[in-house]
């Protein structure tokens, strides 16, 4: 978790410098958060898909 949580901080510290120089920080940092809410809620839907159906070759 740990190293997540660096990763985070070096994409922030990315995102003030080039992209979003003009945004407060803790603007951007609802970039990692909302990356994190879709990353698992993505897995609500595909884990039981995967259950049910299976891999497919």
């Amino acid at each position: 978790m740990a190293y997540r949580a660096k990763r985070l901080v070096i994409y922030e510290s990315y995102y003030k410098a080039t992209f979003l120089s003009a945004q407060s920080e803790s603007h951007i940092a609802w970039i990692g958060s909302l990356q994190a809410f879709f990353m698992f809620s993505a897995g609500l839907i595909s884990g039981p898909m995967m259950d049910r159906y299976g891999p497919k070759p």
